[in-house]
Formats: structure tokens, sequence, C-alpha cells
């Protein structure tokens, strides 16, 4: 690189995300890329989000972190995507910033079109992508699942120049969960707190599902924290649900979910991007698949045994969770082993993953 290189000298990075969230799509991909916003601001660059205005989003949180927001005009149909008029309303804020240095996009309906008529406003494009279904137009591919596949998965879909960021080394975890790692404890297996959380909004209702399996089994000795989001439409019915019980203690919208994952031993949620979390802090996991995009990750987590996956929400009943949980409750090891797995898929990674370096790498030392 060139002693004389711009961003070398200080000059600030310009930086925009484009990503949404709702009560459809979920909080998974503005949380993820909250992470990758946090490690650029830390960098001394300049970062904003541009997102649709939907119902159950977290504009107002991304705002509250510090973060300029360019909304977009969105509708409850959000699925029907327009890439054209979608592509036109970022362009057109776009054009009025300047110089913009990357564009990060984490949108499962944004591909190759839209990305390279959004080339003349911007100088480099990163991608963040974990269903490898749809051509890009990128210089950077991240996708942070456990696959053994990858390269293969996205051969055809990017660019052979594309820089290809692959794998758990790579996962997109915010700083809370960066400061837990240093105080983990190791899981022998007991069983006495339950983590339930299912992501922001849980469209499909199943912590109450999860709920009702720990009823069954409730004593004394078990205590159980119930994560819900804001966005959750079913949040105050299960607030309420929670009282009856003085072991079962309701959160909801919090930023101290690692604190939580540190003291369960047990979580019930989805196969989305908290299992990076729940593996990143050695924390078991009975997983439920509730998106497409968990499918092919879980599976390949279940065959190395990081996860324990019970399959698609609609086939999950209430007696089949109580019954896992009464299996670990009799064999410890099982659940120590589960936990051991998780953490070592990190350690395989350690130098990719320590404090987010290749953030530098990418942004500023490949600038």
């Amino acid at each position: 690189m060139k002693s004389d290189d711009p961003h070398l000298l200080g000059t600030k990075l310009k930086v925009v995300i484009r990503t949404d969230s709702s009560v459809s799509i979920g909080y998974g991909h503005v949380m993820r890329c909250l992470s990758i916003a946090e490690e650029l601001r830390i960098l001394g660059a300049e970062v904003c989000f541009i997102c649709k205005d939907l119902k159950g989003n977290l504009i107002k949180d991304i705002k509250e972190k510090g973060y300029t927001v360019y909304s977009i005009a969105g509708t409850d149909r959000e699925m029907e995507f327009n890439w054209q008029e979608d592509q036109k309303a970022v362009a057109e804020i776009l054009e009025g910033m300047g110089e913009v240095d990357w564009i990060i996009i984490d949108h499962y309906r944004i591909n190759q079109q839209w990305e390279k008529s959004i080339r003349p406003y911007v100088l480099k494009i990163m991608v963040i992508d974990d269903l490898a279904d749809r051509l890009h137009d990128c210089d950077v591919i991240l996708d942070q699942g456990y696959y053994s596949n990858n390269e293969e998965r996205y051969r055809d879909l990017v660019p052979v120049h594309s820089l290809k960021l692959f794998g758990p080394g790579y996962a997109l975890l915010r700083e809370e969960f960066k400061q837990a790692r240093n105080q983990l404890r190791k899981r022998e297996g007991s069983l006495r707190r339950v983590m339930i959380m299912f992501g922001g909004t849980d469209p499909t209702q199943e912590t109450e599902k999860a709920l009702s399996a720990l009823e069954l089994l409730m004593d004394e000795e078990m205590k159980v924290d119930v994560v819900t989001g804001e966005a959750n439409e079913r949040k105050e019915l299960i607030r309420e649900r929670c009282k009856r019980w003085p072991n079962i203690t309701f959160h909801c919208q919090v930023n101290y979910v690692a604190d939580l994952m540190l003291k369960a031993d047990l979580a019930i949620g989805a196969g989305g991007s908290s299992t990076w979390e729940r593996c990143f802090l050695g924390l078991p996991a009975l997983t439920i698949l509730t998106a497409d995009n968990q499918v092919a990750m879980c599976r390949e987590l279940e065959k190395v045994n990081a996860i324990m996956n019970l399959g698609w929400y609609d086939q999950v009943s209430v007696e089949m969770i109580a019954r896992k949980i009464k299996e670990f409750k009799q064999s410890p090891s099982q659940l120590a082993e589960i936990s051991e797995q998780g953490l070592r898929l990190f350690h395989q990674n350690q130098k990719e993953h320590k404090e987010f370096d290749w953030v530098r790498r990418v942004f500023y030392e490949q600038g």
C-alpha cells in the first residue's frame, strides 16, 4: 500500500449501511450490522444507516446508539420488494453525501442488479449474506455461517476478485458479548437456569410454547429468563403469564442479553444470528427452526454437536421440548459437550475474531 494512502493519513471513512428490520423481517440484520458499525466507529469511521420505515422496526434504537438513520418510506407489505424503487431512494440519499467509501448491504431482497446500479455512488461494496441463493456484485462477501462448503456455495455467485470472509471467525457479535467472553464459566452440565429467546418479534409464538414446556417441569430450583423484543405483538400476554411464577423473569428489549446468557445453563431459541452469540459464550441450546435461512446452518452445527436442533416450529410440540429438557437434566454430560463444541468453533478461529481485527484489515489496510 502507498504511504500517501488517504486512509492511513487519518481521512475519516464514510460508511453507509443498508438494512431493514420489522415484525416479519425480525431484528437479526440490524443487530449484526450494529456490531460492524461499533467497530468502525471505534476506528474513526463515520457510519450511518439507510432503513425502510416498516412496522416494528429498530430505527429508534439505531438512533439512540448515536447513528444517523435515513428513512425510506415503507408499507406493511414489506416483502413486496421493488429493487428499482429501493435503489432510486438509496441513490438519492447517497448523492447528497458526497464521496462514500463503503456501502454495507445486509438484505435478502437486494441482489446483483441493485448493487451494480449503486456502483456510481460508492467506492466499495460489502455484502453480508447467509443464503447463497442469488448473484452479487461486491468487493467483499461475509457469511458467518458454519458450512463445510462455503467456497462452493458462493463460487458462481460473487466476482472472482471478491474478498471472501467465511465462517464463525467473522461472526458479527456486539461489544457486550466480547466483554462477556472474559467472564466465562465452565459449564459442567447442571440445569438450573433456562433462557428463552426467539428474537425480537417471534411471529410463530415459540416463546409461549417453550414456556408451556417448562411449566410442565417447573420446580423450586429452576429459574427461567424470558426475553422478547418490543415489536413482539404478544409481549404483554407473555409478561402477564410470567408473573404467575415467582421463578420466571420477563425481560423486554434489554441491552444485557449477554449477561443473561452467562447465567443460563440452557437456551431455547431460534436458529438465527443468536446461535453465534450462544456458541461464543458456550451456552448449550435447543433450537427450533422458524425461517428458511436457518436450516442449512443448523444442520451443519448439529453434525458437530454444537446445538440440539428440534426441527421446524410447526413440527415441534410442547411435549417434545419438555422431553428433551428432562433428558438433559438426567444426562448433564450432553449439555457439557454441546457447550464445549460451541466454544471450540470460535477457538479454531480465534486469530480472525480477536477484537474484530478483520474489520481494520478489510476497511483500512486493504482500503
